[in-house]
């Protein structure tokens, strides 16, 4: 059973670090999470290069693709930030991906 996980944030306050464990969180509960994709303000997470390496880590250690919406980075100015463990994609690539999973977590 494959899990894709939509991050929102609807807390526009939310920092990187809180969004790293609240992805975490959501890997104890959802071990076979195969990507997370972040959407409206959770993109904001990009910006902190500074916690690169831990998103690195969360994506390397679990084999999990971090796919970041396009439009939403750029209407929040931050399709620049798109190196590193994020790569921007589209709302069509999330639901391509979607259609292997059986689950749907939104955090």
């Amino acid at each position: 059973m494959t899990t894709a996980i939509l991050f929102t944030n609807e807390h526009q306050s939310l920092t990187s670090d809180e969004a790293l464990q609240r992805c975490y969180q959501a890997l104890q509960a959802h071990p076979s999470v195969a990507f997370i994709f972040f959407y409206f303000d959770a993109v904001n997470v990009v910006k902190d290069i500074k916690h690169f390496p831990q998103w690195e880590a969360l994506k390397t250690v679990h084999g999990i693709d971090l796919i970041t919406c396009s439009t939403a980075a750029k209407n929040r100015q931050c399709g620049a930030f798109h190196s590193g463990p994020f790569v921007l994609a589209g709302l069509s690539e999330f639901y391509s991906k979607l259609h292997n999973c059986n689950t749907l977590v939104q955090i």
